[in-house]
């Protein structure tokens, strides 16, 4: 699901007084719910498990070699495809149960 339909999930649960669990592909996607959440609720997120807070979290950034070796994995397990094509970027395609989605950017 694209960080758009998390946010309604997530508008939905905030307006209803529940809560939802979710799911995205890659911190990217996390970094703009969590950030529009804040933003909507004019409340700080925190992390469950050590109580540490989002702004601190985003902050800390992965190495290119972190970046390279995890899309690397996911190449090797059949979740991401290289898509055709060359230039200066590389382009990828997500494998959703035999079917190709593009990736986002």
């Amino acid at each position: 699901m694209s960080a758009g339909g998390q946010w309604a999930q997530f508008i939905g649960a905030e307006k209803s007084g529940r809560s939802a669990s979710l799911m995205e592909l890659g911190p990217q996607h996390v970094n703009v719910i969590v950030r529009r959440g804040q933003d909507y609720t004019g409340k700080s997120a925190t992390r469950e498990a050590n109580v540490l807070a989002f702004d601190d979290l985003a902050s800390a950034k992965c190495s290119t070699d972190t970046a390279l070796h995890d899309i690397n994995e996911l190449l090797a397990w059949g979740v991401l495809l290289k898509a055709s094509g060359g230039g200066r970027s590389t382009a990828y395609q997500l494998n959703v149960q035999g079917r190709l989605a593009s990736a986002p950017a």
